[in-house]
């Protein structure tokens, strides 16, 4: 603490203010700098050991609030965001002035993380080990909250109006403080199972209940349905994973010769001999049966390894593509966890064209590209989406996307040193390649289809029921 207030000579200290705010006022003010006490980066506990039934002591709090906050002061490329905020950071140092639950505290400081806008800045938002959860399957589209699957209690295509009392537009607000972001999209994708656990409607309601009140439409009628909270070893996981209504419809991928299509369903980025041979088999069968559109459809698929995007346009015949430029924060943490080491606190990078490795095949895919995205579509997902659309390389179709194309990423992970959650702070801006949409806050398709109840209650792709209806003139169009 000596070495912060040693930063604070001058004006600063002659302000009568806290010691947690004086803590701020380093990370706010001498931003860009080094705070000279390094980041920590701790072995990942497992998710058992953090109970819900743990309580926190003011100075442990404290401990892990100052590290959470010197960690994003050195690592995140916003040098500004806790210096336009610091009065809501002086009321988190003022709530955890008194003893609180771990989820309570959780609560606090999810609040920092919203404020960067950046959905892939965030504390870890798995459940606390004892926590139960609402056995509830629920789909968020564009209007409002449906139950998709057909239970005990619900049946598929039951509206939610209220859940505990809240309405759609009052849990939008709340999830809005506790689910970092850069649009609505995600804080819907992700919001419907966050909204399902037990310290989070504890947290929304301010009571302990043993069970929460549904309000449903159900064929034009209102209801009250009942739900009780059901331990996570009890809980069917294939209905709370049911994150869109895409999820089921095609496994792996297909071609449909009649309408000259094959679909390849991308559902994760992951770069291993899995991946690489089921694109290869793709891209055969494409070519060999003469397909003249390929779709690639990553409307259920939140990221991963970016160099997917390469693997998978290196059986087309494009040439190259300007690929994304980035703006790198340097910093101590960088080094420890990536060997990363640099003099200068930015390292910038432009979008460059880079060339399609295609040389090495005799066969290349020449028809048309189509991506099929969703609000789901996250990360290295939606550059793909992204380099297709500002490349002019092929059609997006679906909703607008979870993630800014423009945004920051590429992640640094830590743990706090004394309640172990875990959380990560992106090192990057990444900037789309075509900058004069950048502040977009989504990607938005060419082509904008928001499936309805009816499409979804009879698991009909409505995308894909478009391309089959258009795809004679996405064939034609030049």
């Amino acid at each position: 603490m000596e070495k912060i207030e040693e930063m604070l000579k001058g004006d600063l200290m002659n302000r009568t203010i806290s010691l947690g705010i004086k803590v701020i006022m380093c990370v706010c003010v001498i931003v860009g700098c080094y705070c000279g006490l390094g980041g920590r980066t701790v072995e990942r506990p497992s998710k058992a050991t953090i109970s819900i039934g743990q309580f926190l002591e003011p100075r442990d709090m404290k401990e892990d609030f100052d590290f959470l906050l010197k960690t994003i002061c050195e690592v995140h490329p916003s040098t500004n965001t806790l210096g336009q905020n610091k009065d809501l950071v002086a009321d988190v140092y003022e709530q955890i002035k008194n003893p609180m639950s771990i989820a309570d505290f959780y609560f606090q400081i999810s609040k920092i993380f919203s404020l960067f806008h950046d959905g892939h800045t965030r504390i870890n938002a798995t459940m606390f080990h004892g926590e139960r959860i609402l056995n509830v399957p629920i789909y968020w589209t564009n209007d409002y909250m449906m139950i998709t699957e057909n239970t005990t209690q619900f049946n598929k295509g039951d509206i939610i109006h209220r859940i505990a009392g809240f309405d759609k537009d009052a849990i939008l607000q709340y999830l809005r403080d506790i689910v970092p972001s850069e649009n609505d999209n995600w804080v819907k994708a992700v919001g419907t199972k966050i909204i399902l656990r037990e310290s989070v409607l504890k947290h929304l309601t301010g009571q302990d209940a043993q069970d929460v009140d549904f309000e449903i439409e159900r064929n034009g009628k209102l209801a009250l349905v009942k739900v009780p909270y059901t331990p996570m070893d009890q809980a069917d996981l294939r209905l709370l994973n049911y994150s869109s209504p895409y999820k089921q419809i095609i496994d792996s991928y297909q071609i449909d010769k009649d309408y000259s299509y094959g679909i390849y369903k991308l559902d994760e980025f992951i770069l291993n001999e899995d991946f690489e041979r089921r694109t290869r088999d793709f891209f055969m069968n494409v070519i060999d049966q003469g397909v003249s559109n390929i779709i690639l459809d990553v409307r259920d698929n939140v990221g991963g390894d970016s160099r997917c995007i390469d693997e998978i346009l290196k059986y087309t015949n494009i040439n190259g593509y300007n690929n994304f430029g980035s703006i790198t924060r340097n910093s101590e943490q960088l080094h420890e966890q990536r060997g990363i080491a640099s003099a200068e606190p930015y390292t910038y990078h432009n979008s460059i064209f880079q060339k399609n490795y295609n040389h090495k095949f005799n066969k290349l895919f020449d028809g048309k590209i189509i991506v099929f995205v969703s609000k789901l579509t996250f990360s290295s997902a939606n550059w793909l989406g992204t380099i297709i659309q500002d490349n002019k390389l092929g059609t997006i179709i679906g909703e607008p996307t979870g993630n800014s194309p423009t945004s920051y990423g590429d992640p640094l992970y830590f743990t706090l040193p004394v309640s172990k959650m875990r959380f990560q702070v992106s090192h990057k801006k990444w900037l789309r390649p075509v900058t004069i949409n950048e502040q977009m806050d989504a990607l938005y398709p060419d082509i904008i289809l928001y499936p309805s109840m009816s499409d979804i209650v009879n698991h009909r792709d409505v995308h894909l029921d478009y391309v089959k209806s258009t795809i004679s003139r996405l064939s034609d169009s030049p």
